[in-house]
């Protein structure tokens, strides 16, 4: 699919699947569909990021990393504690994220395939992601 002006789309350069999730944030059993986000949190000692992946079916938090740093490896980790602690086969979850430059790193592509997991990038410039997970990480 190209856009008007010949080039790819931005979800065929970032290896966005869009649709797969289609703003529905429901699932019918575990792992099928999980979001992810990054906060970043100020301490005394200074800025802390948490990334969090919530299982939308559970509505629980499987997996976090927390760093010094927002890079990729904070998505990855993350990604490893989620399938280590799902303990069962995670292939074919949808993974769905926004557009951030973290989730579009080679190192996530990586883990996500490594695990038969399936990435999903939000709209730009959606909210409802950003606060569906939010909401699971203030909480």
């Amino acid at each position: 699919m190209l856009n008007q002006r010949g080039s790819a789309t931005p979800e065929q350069r970032v290896g966005a699947t869009p649709g797969d999730a289609a703003r529905d944030f429901t699932a019918e059993a575990p792992n099928e569909l999980w979001l992810t986000d990054i906060t970043e949190h100020r301490t005394r000692e200074g800025k802390l990021y948490l990334c969090a992946i919530k299982d939308v079916y559970s509505n629980r938090i499987v997996g976090w990393a927390i760093d010094s740093r927002m890079k990729a490896r904070l998505v990855g980790a993350a990604i490893e504690i989620a399938v280590a602690r799902r303990g069962v086969d995670v292939a074919g979850c949808i993974v769905l994220s926004d557009r951030g430059s973290q989730f579009r790193a080679r190192k996530v592509h990586r883990a996500l395939a490594r695990h038969g997991l399936v990435g999903s990038m939000g709209q730009v410039g959606s909210c409802l992601l950003t606060g569906q997970c939010d909401v699971a990480v203030a909480a």
